[in-house]
């Protein structure tokens, strides 16, 4: 099974978006500005839609281990090629990697060519747009319950992280 991970920092620090309301109606929203970011890691596989998913506290090569470790478990009875980006936590020498898990990598500094990417832009636009937060726990738990969402959709994943989207993005990337 091919699998394309990556990581994304979900915190308290607001950002507006576009939004419908009602004519002749201001739209309001609270704005925020603290520091305080959990990391979600994620790998998907766009063609059959499964999504694998954990909020972590940090990213690093210890969570990243922890994460490779959850989707080998998730799938004891697949081989996994894990497409990733080449992050310094990624390396292969530094990450103990579960038997039936192997890691490549995607070219460098292409974001277009990973498949998880537009989960992210999905996840903030449609569960944690345009809210405030009184607690990095709240965003963890919107940042959960979202990725659960998007888990149990494996249709709608398909269509969002389509095969010939990747396919037209690594030939691209040329």
């Amino acid at each position: 099974m091919w699998m394309f991970e990556d990581e994304a920092r979900f915190g308290r620090l607001s950002r507006r978006l576009a939004c419908w309301v009602p004519l002749g109606v201001r739209p309001e929203v609270k704005t925020q500005v603290a520091r305080e970011y959990d990391d979600a890691f994620g790998a998907v596989a766009p063609l059959t839609g499964p999504m694998d998913s954990l909020v972590l506290p940090r990213c690093d090569t210890q969570m990243m281990g922890l994460f490779l470790e959850e989707v080998s478990q998730r799938h004891p009875d697949r081989q996994i090629l894990m497409l990733m980006d080449q992050a310094a936590w990624h390396t292969p020498q530094k990450l103990k990697l579960p038997d039936h898990v192997t890691v490549d990598f995607l070219p460098p500094r292409s974001p277009q060519c990973n498949p998880q990417e537009p989960v992210w832009k999905v996840l903030r636009r449609d569960f944690l747009g345009n809210r405030h937060f009184g607690s990095l726990e709240e965003v963890s738990r919107a940042t959960a319950a979202g990725l659960h969402a998007l888990e149990n959709n494996h249709t709608f994943l398909q269509g969002l992280c389509g095969y010939d989207w990747i396919i037209t993005s690594l030939l691209n990337a040329k």
